[in-house]
Protein backbone atom coordinates (compact mmCIF):
# COMPACT_ATOMS: atom_id res chain seq x y z
CA UNK A 1 0.00 0.00 0.00
CA UNK A 2 2.68 2.69 0.99
CA UNK A 3 5.00 1.60 -2.06
CA UNK A 4 2.29 2.38 -4.58
CA UNK A 5 1.27 6.03 -2.43
CA UNK A 6 4.54 7.00 -2.57
CA UNK A 7 5.06 5.95 -6.50
CA UNK A 8 1.82 8.04 -6.83
CA UNK A 9 3.81 10.98 -5.39
CA UNK A 10 7.11 10.16 -7.73
CA UNK A 11 9.02 9.00 -4.92
CA UNK A 12 10.69 5.68 -4.98
CA UNK A 13 10.17 4.23 -1.45
CA UNK A 14 12.81 2.67 0.83
CA UNK A 15 15.21 3.61 3.79
CA UNK A 16 18.47 4.76 3.54
CA UNK A 17 19.52 4.14 7.09
CA UNK A 18 18.31 0.16 6.95
CA UNK A 19 21.08 -2.07 8.69
CA UNK A 20 19.27 -5.15 7.98
CA UNK A 21 22.11 -6.41 5.39
CA UNK A 22 24.67 -6.62 8.28
CA UNK A 23 22.79 -9.53 10.03
CA UNK A 24 23.23 -13.03 8.65
CA UNK A 25 20.71 -13.98 6.06
CA UNK A 26 18.59 -10.80 6.26
CA UNK A 27 17.64 -8.10 3.24
CA UNK A 28 15.77 -5.49 2.15
CA UNK A 29 12.26 -6.06 3.64
CA UNK A 30 10.27 -2.79 2.23
CA UNK A 31 10.02 -2.37 -0.56
CA UNK A 32 10.19 -6.11 -1.23
CA UNK A 33 12.73 -7.09 -3.60
CA UNK A 34 10.43 -10.00 -5.29
CA UNK A 35 8.43 -7.05 -6.46
CA UNK A 36 10.73 -4.78 -7.99
CA UNK A 37 9.37 -5.53 -11.45
CA UNK A 38 6.04 -5.06 -10.61
CA UNK A 39 7.04 -1.76 -8.68
CA UNK A 40 9.41 -0.40 -11.76
CA UNK A 41 6.23 -0.54 -14.13
CA UNK A 42 4.37 1.83 -11.60
CA UNK A 43 7.54 4.10 -11.70
CA UNK A 44 10.20 2.87 -9.30
CA UNK A 45 13.66 3.70 -10.41
CA UNK A 46 15.80 3.17 -7.33
CA UNK A 47 15.92 1.69 -4.18
CA UNK A 48 18.30 1.35 -1.38
CA UNK A 49 19.05 -2.01 -0.32
CA UNK A 50 22.28 -1.15 2.45
CA UNK A 51 23.80 1.97 3.58
CA UNK A 52 27.25 2.12 4.57
CA UNK A 53 27.72 4.03 7.88
CA UNK A 54 30.66 6.45 8.85
CA UNK A 55 29.85 6.55 12.38
CA UNK A 56 30.13 9.86 14.14
CA UNK A 57 31.96 12.61 12.65
CA UNK A 58 35.34 12.24 14.59
CA UNK A 59 35.89 8.76 15.57
CA UNK A 60 39.24 7.15 14.19
CA UNK A 61 39.07 4.49 11.26
CA UNK A 62 39.78 2.13 13.63
CA UNK A 63 36.55 2.73 15.67
CA UNK A 64 34.74 2.93 12.58
CA UNK A 65 36.05 -0.19 11.82
CA UNK A 66 35.54 -1.68 15.05
CA UNK A 67 32.11 -0.65 15.23
CA UNK A 68 30.53 -1.65 11.58
CA UNK A 69 32.86 -2.98 9.55
CA UNK A 70 34.24 -6.40 11.41
CA UNK A 71 35.12 -9.32 8.70
CA UNK A 72 31.52 -11.04 9.92
CA UNK A 73 29.52 -7.95 9.58
CA UNK A 74 31.26 -7.37 6.00
CA UNK A 75 30.67 -11.11 4.90
CA UNK A 76 27.04 -10.33 5.72
CA UNK A 77 26.76 -7.44 3.81
CA UNK A 78 28.30 -8.68 0.67
CA UNK A 79 26.43 -12.08 0.57
CA UNK A 80 23.26 -10.18 1.28
CA UNK A 81 23.42 -7.92 -1.61
CA UNK A 82 24.78 -10.35 -3.81
CA UNK A 83 21.14 -12.52 -3.12
CA UNK A 84 19.17 -9.55 -3.36
CA UNK A 85 21.14 -8.55 -6.80
CA UNK A 86 20.52 -12.12 -8.24
CA UNK A 87 16.33 -11.62 -7.36
CA UNK A 88 16.77 -8.34 -8.96
CA UNK A 89 18.91 -9.62 -12.36
CA UNK A 90 15.92 -12.12 -12.73
CA UNK A 91 13.64 -9.89 -13.17
CA UNK A 92 15.70 -6.83 -14.75
CA UNK A 93 15.60 -4.28 -12.36
CA UNK A 94 19.45 -5.16 -11.23
CA UNK A 95 19.89 -0.94 -12.51
CA UNK A 96 17.82 -0.02 -9.55
CA UNK A 97 20.22 -0.99 -6.67
CA UNK A 98 22.13 1.91 -4.53
CA UNK A 99 23.92 1.81 -1.49
CA UNK A 100 24.02 4.85 0.36
CA UNK A 101 27.42 4.99 1.54
CA UNK A 102 29.21 7.50 4.59
CA UNK A 103 27.19 10.17 4.59
CA UNK A 104 28.70 13.69 4.19
CA UNK A 105 32.17 11.99 4.42
CA UNK A 106 33.31 15.36 3.42
CA UNK A 107 33.00 16.86 6.74
CA UNK A 108 34.53 13.91 8.89
CA UNK A 109 37.66 13.71 10.38
CA UNK A 110 40.42 11.31 8.89
CA UNK A 111 38.16 11.48 5.33
CA UNK A 112 41.24 10.62 3.12
CA UNK A 113 41.63 7.20 5.68
CA UNK A 114 37.51 6.80 5.79
CA UNK A 115 37.67 7.27 2.23
CA UNK A 116 40.05 4.61 1.63
CA UNK A 117 37.94 2.06 3.40
CA UNK A 118 34.89 2.93 1.43
CA UNK A 119 36.74 2.34 -1.54
CA UNK A 120 37.87 -1.34 -0.44
CA UNK A 121 33.55 -1.65 0.68
CA UNK A 122 32.84 -0.35 -2.99
CA UNK A 123 35.10 -2.60 -4.30
CA UNK A 124 33.57 -5.40 -2.68
CA UNK A 125 29.84 -5.07 -3.04
CA UNK A 126 30.95 -4.02 -6.87
CA UNK A 127 32.18 -7.59 -7.16
CA UNK A 128 28.72 -9.76 -6.68
CA UNK A 129 26.93 -6.81 -7.38
CA UNK A 130 28.70 -4.30 -10.66
CA UNK A 131 25.43 -2.31 -11.31
CA UNK A 132 24.91 -1.26 -7.90
CA UNK A 133 25.93 2.28 -7.39
CA UNK A 134 27.38 3.74 -4.44
CA UNK A 135 26.03 6.99 -3.48
CA UNK A 136 27.60 9.74 -1.36
CA UNK A 137 26.71 12.93 -0.06
CA UNK A 138 30.29 14.22 -0.51
CA UNK A 139 31.67 17.29 -1.79
CA UNK A 140 34.05 15.16 -5.26
CA UNK A 141 37.23 13.97 -3.16
CA UNK A 142 39.76 12.78 -5.82
CA UNK A 143 40.01 9.84 -3.07
CA UNK A 144 36.32 8.68 -4.06
CA UNK A 145 37.15 9.02 -7.52
CA UNK A 146 36.02 5.58 -8.99
CA UNK A 147 34.45 4.36 -5.67
CA UNK A 148 31.15 6.46 -6.02
CA UNK A 149 28.99 6.12 -8.47
CA UNK A 150 26.55 8.63 -7.04
CA UNK A 151 27.61 12.38 -6.39
CA UNK A 152 24.41 13.59 -3.93
CA UNK A 153 25.51 17.33 -2.95
CA UNK A 154 22.98 19.64 -1.06
CA UNK A 155 21.70 22.48 -3.06
CA UNK A 156 23.96 24.99 -1.73
CA UNK A 157 26.88 22.24 -2.09
CA UNK A 158 26.09 21.88 -6.34
CA UNK A 159 25.94 25.92 -6.12
CA UNK A 160 29.34 26.66 -4.85
CA UNK A 161 30.53 23.67 -6.58
CA UNK A 162 28.92 23.09 -9.97
CA UNK A 163 32.26 22.68 -12.13
CA UNK A 164 33.09 19.71 -10.07
CA UNK A 165 29.98 17.67 -10.38
CA UNK A 166 29.57 18.22 -13.70
CA UNK A 167 32.62 16.89 -14.32
CA UNK A 168 31.53 13.94 -12.50
CA UNK A 169 28.74 13.79 -15.00
CA UNK A 170 30.51 14.38 -18.10
CA UNK A 171 32.96 11.50 -16.74
CA UNK A 172 29.82 8.83 -16.72
CA UNK A 173 28.77 9.23 -12.82
CA UNK A 174 25.20 10.29 -12.13
CA UNK A 175 24.14 13.84 -10.14
CA UNK A 176 21.56 13.50 -7.59
CA UNK A 177 20.74 16.74 -4.78
CA UNK A 178 19.27 16.59 -1.16
CA UNK A 179 18.43 19.23 1.10
CA UNK A 180 17.07 18.72 4.67
CA UNK A 181 17.52 21.38 7.70
CA UNK A 182 17.07 24.29 5.95
CA UNK A 183 15.26 27.64 6.90
CA UNK A 184 13.86 29.47 4.10
CA UNK A 185 14.48 33.02 3.97
CA UNK A 186 13.98 35.79 1.17
CA UNK A 187 17.71 36.98 0.49
CA UNK A 188 18.05 34.64 -2.91
CA UNK A 189 20.84 32.77 -0.43
CA UNK A 190 19.00 30.05 0.57
CA UNK A 191 18.23 26.37 -0.93
CA UNK A 192 14.30 25.40 -0.97
CA UNK A 193 13.53 23.44 2.01
CA UNK A 194 10.88 21.10 3.54
CA UNK A 195 10.18 22.88 6.39
CA UNK A 196 6.63 24.15 6.71
CA UNK A 197 7.32 27.99 6.40
CA UNK A 198 8.74 27.54 3.16
CA UNK A 199 6.91 28.45 0.07
CA UNK A 200 5.14 26.54 -1.96
CA UNK A 201 6.80 27.95 -4.69
CA UNK A 202 10.38 26.91 -3.46
CA UNK A 203 8.93 23.27 -2.77
CA UNK A 204 7.43 23.02 -5.89
CA UNK A 205 11.06 24.76 -7.81
CA UNK A 206 12.54 21.56 -5.99
CA UNK A 207 12.05 19.55 -9.67
CA UNK A 208 12.91 22.48 -11.60
CA UNK A 209 16.24 22.93 -9.77
CA UNK A 210 16.88 19.28 -10.50
CA UNK A 211 16.42 19.45 -14.22
CA UNK A 212 18.35 22.34 -13.83
CA UNK A 213 21.42 20.70 -13.24
CA UNK A 214 20.10 18.05 -14.86
CA UNK A 215 20.09 16.01 -11.69
CA UNK A 216 18.90 12.03 -12.18
CA UNK A 217 17.40 12.09 -8.46
CA UNK A 218 16.86 14.06 -5.78
CA UNK A 219 17.42 12.50 -2.22
CA UNK A 220 15.71 12.86 1.39
CA UNK A 221 16.02 11.21 4.41
CA UNK A 222 12.15 10.68 5.71
CA UNK A 223 8.89 12.06 4.92
CA UNK A 224 6.35 10.63 7.79
CA UNK A 225 9.00 10.73 10.78
CA UNK A 226 6.54 10.93 13.54
CA UNK A 227 8.86 10.18 16.68
CA UNK A 228 7.46 12.52 18.53
CA UNK A 229 3.98 11.84 18.42
CA UNK A 230 1.63 8.60 19.74
CA UNK A 231 4.17 8.82 22.95
CA UNK A 232 3.26 5.97 25.66
CA UNK A 233 0.57 7.39 27.89
CA UNK A 234 -0.71 9.77 25.16
CA UNK A 235 -4.34 9.46 23.40
CA UNK A 236 -3.89 9.30 19.97
CA UNK A 237 -4.27 12.80 17.86
CA UNK A 238 -6.90 14.43 17.53
CA UNK A 239 -7.00 13.96 21.62
CA UNK A 240 -3.30 14.74 22.24
CA UNK A 241 -1.89 17.73 19.48
CA UNK A 242 0.06 16.88 16.50
CA UNK A 243 3.87 17.28 16.93
CA UNK A 244 4.82 19.12 13.25
CA UNK A 245 8.96 18.99 14.84
CA UNK A 246 11.03 16.01 14.23
CA UNK A 247 14.31 18.39 14.75
CA UNK A 248 13.85 21.30 16.92
CA UNK A 249 13.43 24.33 15.58
CA UNK A 250 12.23 22.76 11.91
CA UNK A 251 8.76 22.46 11.61
CA UNK A 252 7.84 19.88 9.40
CA UNK A 253 11.06 18.36 8.89
CA UNK A 254 10.52 14.79 7.53
CA UNK A 255 7.03 15.20 8.15
CA UNK A 256 5.70 15.59 4.86
CA UNK A 257 2.44 13.22 4.97
CA UNK A 258 0.24 12.48 8.05
CA UNK A 259 -1.51 9.45 9.75
CA UNK A 260 -5.20 8.57 8.04
CA UNK A 261 -8.19 7.87 10.09
CA UNK A 262 -7.23 4.12 10.00
CA UNK A 263 -3.53 2.23 9.63
CA UNK A 264 -5.16 0.81 6.65
CA UNK A 265 -5.91 3.53 4.79
CA UNK A 266 -3.31 5.90 2.53
CA UNK A 267 -1.52 8.24 4.54
CA UNK A 268 -3.12 12.03 4.10
CA UNK A 269 0.03 13.66 2.09
CA UNK A 270 0.40 17.62 2.93
CA UNK A 271 0.52 20.69 0.86
CA UNK A 272 4.36 20.92 0.83
CA UNK A 273 4.29 16.88 -0.28
CA UNK A 274 1.26 17.83 -3.10
CA UNK A 275 3.68 21.03 -4.81
CA UNK A 276 6.91 18.80 -4.28
CA UNK A 277 4.82 16.16 -6.78
CA UNK A 278 3.68 18.83 -9.08
CA UNK A 279 7.71 19.87 -9.01
CA UNK A 280 8.98 16.43 -10.24
CA UNK A 281 5.67 16.43 -12.62
CA UNK A 282 7.01 19.37 -14.23
CA UNK A 283 10.54 17.84 -14.35
CA UNK A 284 8.93 15.13 -17.11
CA UNK A 285 7.57 18.08 -18.73
CA UNK A 286 11.02 19.71 -19.14
CA UNK A 287 12.14 15.85 -20.22
CA UNK A 288 9.19 15.67 -22.77
CA UNK A 289 10.06 18.97 -24.28
CA UNK A 290 13.80 18.54 -24.95
CA UNK A 291 13.07 15.41 -26.24
CA UNK A 292 10.69 16.59 -29.39
CA UNK A 293 12.60 19.66 -29.60
CA UNK A 294 15.46 17.84 -30.26
CA UNK A 295 13.68 15.72 -32.63
CA UNK A 296 11.35 17.56 -34.77
CA UNK A 297 12.51 21.29 -33.68
CA UNK A 298 14.69 21.79 -36.83
CA UNK A 299 11.73 23.03 -38.84
CA UNK A 300 11.11 25.64 -36.14
CA UNK A 301 11.68 29.49 -36.71
CA UNK A 302 14.64 31.49 -34.95
CA UNK A 303 12.04 32.92 -32.65
CA UNK A 304 10.28 29.78 -31.69
CA UNK A 305 13.40 28.09 -31.30
CA UNK A 306 14.51 30.82 -28.75
CA UNK A 307 11.44 30.68 -27.05
CA UNK A 308 11.50 26.96 -26.63
CA UNK A 309 15.75 27.15 -25.42
CA UNK A 310 14.18 29.97 -23.00
CA UNK A 311 11.60 27.86 -21.55
CA UNK A 312 13.99 25.05 -21.09
CA UNK A 313 16.59 27.25 -19.53
CA UNK A 314 14.30 28.34 -17.05
CA UNK A 315 15.36 32.21 -17.98
CA UNK A 316 13.46 34.53 -15.44
CA UNK A 317 12.90 31.77 -13.28
CA UNK A 318 15.76 29.84 -12.09
CA UNK A 319 19.26 31.58 -11.82
CA UNK A 320 20.63 28.77 -9.43
CA UNK A 321 19.62 26.28 -6.42
CA UNK A 322 19.85 29.44 -4.11
CA UNK A 323 18.43 32.34 -6.85
CA UNK A 324 15.00 31.65 -8.00
CA UNK A 325 11.53 33.31 -8.26
CA UNK A 326 8.83 33.27 -5.96
CA UNK A 327 6.48 34.18 -8.24
CA UNK A 328 3.90 31.11 -8.70
CA UNK A 329 2.04 32.92 -12.03
CA UNK A 330 5.62 32.60 -14.03
CA UNK A 331 6.05 28.49 -13.08
CA UNK A 332 2.44 28.18 -14.12
CA UNK A 333 3.12 29.37 -17.39
CA UNK A 334 6.33 28.58 -18.42
CA UNK A 335 4.74 24.87 -17.65
CA UNK A 336 1.81 26.16 -19.46
CA UNK A 337 4.26 26.98 -22.46
CA UNK A 338 5.69 23.58 -22.56
CA UNK A 339 2.44 21.79 -22.43
CA UNK A 340 1.69 23.76 -25.58
CA UNK A 341 4.86 23.11 -27.26
CA UNK A 342 5.02 19.38 -26.46
CA UNK A 343 1.75 18.60 -27.74
CA UNK A 344 3.04 20.92 -31.30
CA UNK A 345 6.23 19.01 -31.67
CA UNK A 346 4.68 15.42 -30.85
CA UNK A 347 2.29 15.69 -33.75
Amino acid sequence: MMVRFMLKYRMNPGHIYTMRAYNKGQNVEYPAISKLAEYGKLGLNAISVAQLPQGSFRCTPEELKNQYYKPEKVENLVANIEQAYKEAVAQGMEHTFYIHAFDEIFAVSYKEEKAAILRDLAARIHKVAPKAKIECITEVMPELIGAVNIWCPSIRMMVNNTKSYQDRQKAGDELWLYTCLGVPDNSSNSAPSFVLEETAAAMRLIGWICYFYKAEDFLYYSIGNWSRNGNKGEKPYPATAWNMQHVNAYNGEANLIYPAEHYLMDPLSSVRMENLRDGFEDYEYFKLLADAFSKNGAKLSAAEKAEIKALLTMQGIIRSGMDYTDDSAKIIANREKMAMWIERLSK
